[in-house]
């Protein structure tokens, strides 16, 4: 078993569970016309289904990116992200800038291309939770972004016990997000998502 497959594995199942999903995302971005503007992305073509999962940020001198939109789900998953707050924390959290998922984000504004991270974590109720998350660079300008399109999937592992914390130390990044789906979630091998044409 090589590297990446010990490294993907914990995460295999939500990725299974929601290629299909982040494929329907990345077929709308490429559908996109440049400089793929964020009045381009439209719902109806992103699904009902797909929406409660979604945020829209747009980016901040500083450097930081300020949620406009939250889905529903998401908003659950992270009880602080809602409307007007700031990724990297502002001045309550400025330490959330270090962090991987903020990393991810600008990876994706500044390459100007989707990318995506599959990351474990314990939320604010103690419970063990999954990410699969892709992030799509909206408004490319010169190659960097004005804004970030958000697709981002959180899945419960179990109850909170003494070994949750372990589970924050799990991380994958991948920077070609088609490449990552046909290695680890070859669409053959899963069901559409329900609801989803």
């Amino acid at each position: 078993m090589s590297t990446d497959e010990i490294e993907v594995r914990p995460f295999l199942s939500s990725i299974r569970l929601h290629a299909e999903a982040c494929r329907i995302a990345l077929a709308h971005w490429h559908d996109l016309p440049a400089p793929k503007p964020r009045h381009g992305i439209d719902p109806l073509a992103l699904g009902a289904p797909l929406l409660p999962d979604v945020a829209l940020l747009h980016v901040l001198a500083g450097p930081d990116f300020r949620y406009d939109l939250v889905g529903e789900r998401f908003r659950e998953a992270v009880p602080r992200v809602k409307p007007g707050s700031l990724a990297g924390g502002g001045t309550e959290e400025p330490g959330l800038r270090d962090g991987f998922i903020f990393s991810r984000m600008r990876a994706a504004v500044d390459g100007g291309r989707p990318v995506g991270a599959c990351n474990t974590y314990v939320d604010g109720r103690g419970y063990p939770r999954m990410s699969v998350s892709t992030f799509f660079p909206l408004g490319l300008d010169g190659g960097t972004a004005s804004d970030l399109l958000v697709l981002a999937f959180f899945d419960r592992e179990g109850a909170p016990d003494e070994d949750s914390r372990a589970l924050a130390e799990r991380r994958v990044a991948f920077d070609d997000v088609a490449a990552f789906l046909d290695r680890w979630a070859p669409q053959a091998s899963h069901a559409r998502m329900p609801g989803i044409p």
